[in-house]
């Protein structure tokens, strides 16, 4: 359920990661490695940009893509998409992974540098909001 961060769920934060780039260390693979999070102080008007959106005439075969890919979304729904997120009242962490300076040892465990990545992520995103209280049970 959607929840603004202001009201009584102060210890929760929402955080929607992507990334692009890949983790491989061939010739044909990508030089650096993104990952970008959305902090959105309230979900639900991200929820509704992005309803709003798959609403709006568009071809068939858009409306039904469960996770839509920068290549492949046209520029005009881009610009909505963007203008849309633009109107949110959010934050926007990231962090770039150059990586040729990922230690040849570990180039083959992609798994653990994404995790090594996506924590440091979190990390900074949670010490920013503050210290997390989970409730107790």
């Amino acid at each position: 359920m959607p929840y603004n961060r202001d009201e009584s769920n102060s210890n929760f934060v929402d955080i929607y990661i992507d990334e692009s780039g890949d983790l491989g260390f061939t010739q044909q693979s990508s030089e650096y490695f993104v990952m970008a999070a959305l902090v959105p102080c309230n979900t639900l008007p991200i929820q509704r940009c992005f309803k709003k959106i798959r609403q709006q005439k568009m071809k068939k075969k858009m409306k039904q893509v469960p996770e839509l890919k920068y290549n492949n979304t046209p520029p005009e729904m881009k610009r909505r998409i963007f203008r849309c997120l633009a109107s949110c009242d959010l934050d926007i962490a990231y962090l770039i992974l150059h990586k040729r300076q990922v230690p040849l040892h570990i180039r083959d465990k992609h798994q653990i540098i994404y995790n090594y990545l996506a924590a440091s992520l979190v990390s900074k995103i949670t010490a920013c909001y503050g210290t997390f209280d989970p409730p107790s049970t």
